[in-house]
């Protein structure tokens, strides 16, 4: 079956007529109705960590000790990494993107999905490359730590949505190079669309952060202090172990998301 792809005569819309609130319930319920998706997506990201994991420390342990910290083994490091990356993601993302539109998954488009990882990697090095440079400019600022974040948060903004945004078009069949370039101006043009996504992390962020907050102040309340001090190392193990489980449910959510959005966006435009 052939793969639909943003061709000239048919573009992502840059109006927004095709991304309605339905959206988020849209995709709820695809979740809600293959809960699989759950535990595919745990599969998945535990697979690629346990693998960084055995990278990790055959470059460290075995490489590195026997053939010495060169930049060459550093860099074909990375690129196993990437590769790594690059085929358990293309396969996750194809398996849910069989929800939205029923095609066949052509493996022989991994080596570009590979191209596009690698530009990305490369503009994520090249940016804190940057943001270093710039902060040994005004490294006798008193607010050097206000911008260290500032930066960060900047090209995390930016990178977060462009890499997800490329992938959702690379899987509908964009090629590498209209994958990087329509996802990268996707970030402004269809940021209305997209937006869903940043209010959901940030509506996660204030919820926990109240939460944590909440629960503080209740056990500081019902416990003994001296307790209260010997159990405060476990409770903010509790507290970090619910904070990535629900921003991993969050990760999932938005996984799908950015898919439905994409697929979206790949309609025509509708009439009014």
């Amino acid at each position: 079956m052939a793969i639909k792809k943003f061709g000239k005569n048919q573009k992502p819309t840059t109006k927004q007529s095709n991304i309605k609130p339905d959206v988020l319930s849209d995709t709820w319920k695809k979740i809600k109705d293959r809960p699989s998706l759950i535990f595919y997506s745990l599969l998945i990201d535990g697979l690629f960590l346990l693998v960084a994991y055995i990278m990790s420390y055959a470059f460290n342990e075995m490489i590195v000790p026997n053939l010495g910290d060169r930049l060459p083994w550093r860099l074909a490091y990375l690129i196993c990494l990437v590769a790594a990356y690059t085929i358990l993601k293309f396969i996750l993302l194809n398996n849910i993107n069989g929800y939205f539109n029923k095609k066949e998954t052509v493996m022989a488009r991994i080596a570009g999905f590979f191209a596009v990882n690698i530009v990305l990697l490369a503009f994520f090095a090249l940016s804190f490359f940057a943001a270093g440079v710039f902060l040994g400019i005004i490294s006798g600022s008193p607010l050097i730590q206000l911008w260290l974040d500032l930066l960060y948060l900047a090209i995390l903004i930016i990178f977060y949505p462009w890499m997800n945004i490329s992938h959702t078009l690379f899987i509908n069949g964009a090629g590498t190079f209209r994958s990087l370039t329509k996802g990268f101006s996707l970030i402004f043009t269809e940021f209305k669309a997209y937006s869903w996504i940043y209010l959901i992390y940030l509506g996660t962020s204030i919820a926990l952060i109240i939460l944590f907050l909440v629960g503080y102040f209740v056990l500081g309340q019902a416990l003994k202090p001296e307790i209260m001090g010997s159990l405060s190392e476990s409770i903010a193990r509790t507290m970090s172990y619910v904070g990535m489980a629900a921003y991993f449910l969050v990760h999932v959510f938005c996984r799908v998301l950015y898919l439905n959005i994409a697929n979206r966006l790949s309609q025509p435009k509708r009439e009014a």
